[in-house]
């Protein structure tokens, strides 16, 4: 009788300060969310975070209570103020729930950080992106050889740009590729990673739960087989001859025991390896062929020139971000300023990318796909602050480039080569409707079916 007393005078209290007394009870949002995170978790049961947030802005307005200590911003100007450059905004406490203070992802202590980012900027140099676009450009062919077998059948290119990706990010980061385009079939690790993020996206907003069932016995199988697979291929790294070119041979350089080069301090790599495992229409197409006429779609520099290519990349971009929800971030004690509003200090705050990428405020005719708008001369964006695919700042996305290179070549050598249609043009909506937050963007299945050109002649 007493614990019960107890336990319903400490909920009432609990309540009453979250509903009444907090510093953030002038936000508005629903009385569900400002009690309890369990109702975003519960909402989550597919997986579109994206789309819960987006119906709390039409229904509330640029900045939203969604948790007794949350807020996300709908507004562009939010993301300078929370990611830029000059920001005082630290990680959220959601990231203590990874392997806290053990990869450059996780550490949620800015001088930490700097000390990892130096390191990690080693590998993306201008040295390090010569190297890894000719790597890039035989993953490409590798590509274009699986669907060359598969013409005119219905492929999941989905899955096939998944493949694609994950054995890009083995080459350039470990040295070795999964060979997963080359056999079609996926790595075993591969379903595990996809069994874990979906975990993750689950439970996001209730990080603590996350480290609750993982101190469970088997509950953490998956991420103590991803965490081995981390460690075997920085061994594997490890004992491959000279320095190489890839991310974790610089990592591991660092790494080495200089009285004993053998011995490798662990503690970052591990985490580090597994945050480069997880990281990671007619008309439109005919404008890009007659554009990419005459040019060596194998040469990025050429590529970076062509003003529809890049368009359209940035087009995609805006209305499908990779990341869809933007990263949690924590307010600095003195709280934050945007613009004429004040958010608290030790406040988690967001960004939604998807969200900010449809503002009307921000774009005209915000929901079209118009790549034209990105032109030098167009006048269709009013605001580009929101417009952060790869983020800003001390903690924007280190493989920007190397994702622009990729997402060049294998456009151009597509488009070049295929002619390509939907399969079924009703289940092809799918690929955006059944599109998953899962930290990062996961989209439904795209089937596709390619025929060859004629006339095509690999440069390479």
């Amino acid at each position: 009788m007493l614990c019960s007393s107890f336990a319903i005078g400490l909920f009432t209290s609990i309540l009453t300060y979250r509903l009444f007394f907090h510093l953030l009870r002038s936000y508005p949002g629903s009385t569900l969310a400002k009690a309890t995170k369990f109702w975003h978790s519960v909402k989550l049961s597919d997986l579109q975070d994206q789309e819960i947030l987006e119906d709390l802005r039409q229904q509330y307005g640029d900045i939203v209570r969604i948790g007794p200590n949350e807020v996300v911003v709908f507004r562009a100007d939010g993301v300078p103020a929370v990611h830029g450059p000059g920001s005082k905004c630290i990680k959220a406490p959601w990231y203590d729930m990874l392997q806290k203070d053990s990869s450059i992802h996780a550490t949620r202590k800015p001088q930490l950080h700097r000390q990892r980012r130096k390191i990690w900027d080693q590998g993306f140099g201008m040295k390090a992106l010569h190297s890894y676009q000719e790597r890039v450009k035989t993953h490409v062919d590798n590509l274009s050889t699986n669907i060359g077998k598969r013409l005119g059948d219905s492929i999941n290119s989905t899955e096939l740009f998944l493949l694609f990706g994950f054995d890009v990010m083995g080459d350039t980061a470990f040295g070795s590729s999964f060979g997963m385009l080359e056999t079609n079939e996926e790595d075993p690790i591969f379903q595990i990673m996809r069994s874990g993020i979906f975990i993750i996206g689950r439970l996001t907003p209730l990080p603590w739960l996350v480290t609750v069932l993982s101190s469970l016995p088997g509950a953490a199988g998956d991420f103590k087989k991803l965490a081995a697979f981390a460690e075997t291929s920085i061994q594997n790294r490890a004992k491959m001859d000279g320095d190489g070119d890839d991310v974790m041979s610089r990592l591991i350089s660092v790494a080495r025991d200089p009285s004993d080069p053998s011995k490798i301090d662990m503690h970052f790599l591990g985490g580090d390896a597994m945050t480069i495992i997880i990281a990671g229409s007619d008309t439109h197409v005919l404008k890009l062929r007659d554009e990419l006429e005459g040019v060596d779609i194998t040469d990025n520099r050429a590529l970076q020139s062509l003003s529809h290519l890049n368009a359209l990349i940035n087009e995609t971009l805006r209305l499908y971000p990779p990341i869809l929800t933007a990263p949690l971030r924590q307010t600095p004690p003195e709280g934050l300023k945007i613009s004429d509003r004040y958010i608290p200090g030790h406040v988690t705050i967001s960004t939604p990318l998807w969200s900010l990428g449809r503002l009307e405020s921000s774009y005209e005719h915000a929901t079209e796909f118009l790549p034209e708008r990105w032109y030098a001369s167009s006048t269709l964006i009013k605001d580009a602050q929101g417009f952060a695919p790869f983020l800003s700042g001390a903690h924007s996305y280190l493989g920007k480039q190397l994702a622009l290179i990729e997402l060049r070549f294998v456009t151009a050598r597509l488009v070049t080569q295929y002619d390509f249609r939907f399969a079924d043009v009703e289940k092809s909506r799918e690929t955006i409707s059944n599109i998953k937050d899962c930290f990062t963007a996961l989209p439904g299945p795209l089937r596709l079916v390619f025929e060859e050109r004629q006339g095509f002649v690999n440069a390479a």
